[in-house]
């Protein structure tokens, strides 16, 4: 008989870093998102996303979703918030194989640079040393589109580089003009997305 699927649990990490677990395998699996409009913890709708999304890994492993600190201070740098997350795998959870998306595998690669004791297997998904071109291109429309204010435009832009092929991305434009405000919602203060865009831009393992 198949087993049911545990619901996906969620909590904060040294009451800074919010989370979703998922799963109770031997083996402790931390992912480290992409860039999220703000570090609020996870509602309802973003802890199914995960196991939609993760879910498959949670047969074998212990699935940690963990989003960066409320509050970063301006200038905060990814090799900041990978201080950050050896924290938490120096105080909660020890060493775990890691697996970075976007921005997270940017911060995954100072993790595993600075602290390799601590990651058994890194896996970085869309995610280089540097910035393309394109990429420092989005970064500063995503700046602006923020600074006034059109969420709207924001979020469908955001969706749509998750993607490839023009179909997909109209379909996830539109798909985000219509519910982007209640997938991701509105932030009430942008200043986080902000620091982690300049992060971004300037980040360079190279």
């Amino acid at each position: 008989m198949a087993s049911k699927k545990q619901a996906a649990q969620t909590g904060t990490f040294l009451r800074e870093f919010p989370y979703v677990r998922l799963g109770n395998g031997p083996q402790n699996l931390v992912v480290l998102p992409g860039i999220t409009l703000n570090n609020e913890p996870p509602n309802r709708l973003a802890a199914w996303t995960y196991r939609l999304g993760f879910g498959r890994f949670a047969k074998d492993h212990t699935v940690y979703v963990i989003n960066r600190r409320r509050s970063m201070p301006q200038g905060y740098t990814t090799q900041d918030m990978a201080a950050d997350y050896t924290r938490v795998l120096e105080g909660e959870l020890g060493p775990s194989h890691v697996m970075g998306f976007s921005t997270g595998g940017a911060i995954a690669q100072y993790v595993a640079l600075d602290h390799p004791e601590l990651v058994g297997n890194l896996i970085l998904i869309v995610s280089a040393s540097r910035l393309s071109e394109e990429g420092r291109q989005t970064c500063e429309r995503w700046r602006g589109l923020t600074r006034e204010g059109r969420w709207q435009e924001l979020r469908a832009d955001m969706a749509s580089a998750t993607v490839s092929g023009e179909t997909n991305k109209r379909l996830a434009r539109a798909f985000m003009k219509v519910f982007g405000r209640f997938v991701i919602g509105t932030p009430k203060n942008p200043s986080d997305f902000l620091t982690t865009l300049e992060a971004d831009h300037r980040h360079d393992t190279t």
